[in-house]
């Protein structure tokens, strides 16, 4: 496994589109990204792994940080940072949760959808399921995404997804 390290110090970037950002050396930016390798897995001071992308931003390379993340870390605006980059090569470019995966599995109509439907919104909708920490409410979540794919044919609606959601927590 081929891991690149580098210490940094978290940014803030009130004109760009992401606020709190992590600066990659050019260098190792262009290592990744010659491989077309854009999603990767980060370590943060060794406390915390993240699969996320390497995100242009004027012309320099940064990944994303949210607030509670930095948190976590116990980090501020302008404090350093040790990071280690490995390539994330997993299929979505994020851990798929076992409660959709396996929903995905039994709905086999959902799963056709669901690999026809971008990257991106592949790993919205996993992110959807991860970041429940209970299982039964991972799994009901995996359920009504299940049913939303095959009732939208793949357009997603998240305003429908969200009551078919909220339905299916009822369901409890």
């Amino acid at each position: 496994m081929e891991q690149k390290s580098f210490k940094a110090f978290v940014e803030r970037y009130k004109d760009s589109l992401y606020e709190n950002l992590i600066p990659i050396p050019e260098d190792l930016a262009q290592h990744f990204l010659s491989r077309k390798q854009t999603r990767v897995i980060a370590h943060y001071n060794s406390e915390i792994t993240r699969h996320q992308a390497i995100m242009p931003v004027k012309g320099k390379f940064f990944l994303m940080v949210n607030q509670d993340m930095l948190k976590k870390l116990k980090l501020e605006i302008g404090d350093p940072i040790s990071i280690s980059l490995e390539p994330d090569n997993s299929k979505y470019g994020m851990p798929m949760p076992e409660e959709l995966d396996e929903t995905l599995i039994m709905e086999h109509p959902a799963k056709e959808i669901f690999e026809q439907l971008t990257p991106g919104k592949q790993r919205t909708l996993i992110h959807l399921v991860a970041k429940v920490k209970n299982p039964d409410s991972r799994i009901r979540k995996a359920l009504a995404i299940s049913e939303h794919l095959k009732e939208s044919g793949g357009k997603l609606d998240f305003k429908r997804l969200n009551v078919l959601i909220k339905q299916y927590n009822n369901y409890k």
